[in-house]
């Protein structure tokens, strides 16, 4: 270390690695969808396997087009903003629709 480099504090070190944490997050969600519909809703592992997997496969087909579609978007807030306040709206259905149960651990007790 040069000798008037000055020393990086923990406290800038945690700021600076906070921001990992959102994405270790939305990275192992697929984990935790995975346990959550195999042992808590009693899917079948497989059908839990695939139902992830088709999640993975459109976000891979629909990336693309999204940021197709956000390049050439023109609009009074930008580019990307109308299209992140869609996003965060969707997400809160989607979040809330992915845990919640709709009958399907009823389905094994028939």
């Amino acid at each position: 270390m040069a000798p008037n480099t000055p020393r990086i504090t923990t406290g800038t070190r945690w700021a600076y690695s906070s921001g990992g944490a959102g994405w270790g997050v939305i990275y192992n969600a697929n984990f935790f969808v995975l346990m959550y519909y195999s042992q808590v809703l009693g899917l079948d592992a497989g059908l839990a396997g695939l139902a992830v997997g088709i999640g993975l496969v459109s976000d891979a087909i629909t990336d693309p087009l999204v940021g197709y579609l956000s390049d050439s978007t023109r609009s009074t807030w930008g580019r990307r903003h109308p299209w992140l306040d869609r996003a965060c709206r969707l997400a809160n259905f989607t979040s809330a629709g992915m845990l919640t149960s709709a009958g399907i651990h009823n389905l094994r007790y028939r």
